[in-house]
Parts: structure tokens; C-alpha cells; sequence
């Protein structure tokens, strides 16, 4: 979804995908494997329409959630099994 939003024509997209990326990040509790890539989809749109319309706001939030995502995103260790 990310990706269709990015096109040059389709500016409303972002009215309308923006909203959705909140409410999922909202209904994604911490612990869920989704939660990394909730925040990026919304950080990263978020960027893009700042980069549209200067809106301050966009950055901001954009920043703080993708602090967020680095901060959710698991460790190597998390990865490691020894039996």
C-alpha cells in the first residue's frame, strides 16, 4: 500500500491511507510481530506527505514513530537458538 501511495497523481492517497496506517497501529498491541512494520508504514507515509506539503507536523510524528520502530525491532540475540 505503501508504494501505490507514493505515485506523483494520486496526492489524495495519502488522505485516505493515513488514517488507516493510525487505526491499525492503534489496534496492534506491543507484543505483536506486526507492530515494526505498523510504525514504519506510517512513519514512512508520513515523511512522503511532508515532503508534499511542508506540513511540520507530518515530520515530526514521522520521527517520533520511527524512533519507535527502531526501538521495537528485535535484537540479533532475539533470533538465536542454542539448543
Amino acid at each position: 500500500m505503501y508504494t501505490r501511495i507514493r505515485s506523483p497523481r494520486r496526492v489524495t492517497n495519502f488522505e485516505e491511507a493515513i488514517p488507516v496506517f493510525h487505526e491499525t497501529l492503534q489496534a496492534t498491541p506491543n507484543s505483536h510481530p506486526g507492530l515494526l512494520r505498523s510504525l514504519n508504514s506510517l512513519g514512512k507515509s508520513l515523511v512522503s506527505r511532508y515532503e508534499r506539503t511542508g506540513e511540520l507536523g507530518d515530520l515530526k510524528e514521522a520521527i517520533a514513530l520511527l524512533r519507535q520502530a527502531v526501538q521495537a525491532k528485535p535484537s540479533p540475540d532475539d533470533y538465536l537458538y542454542i539448543p
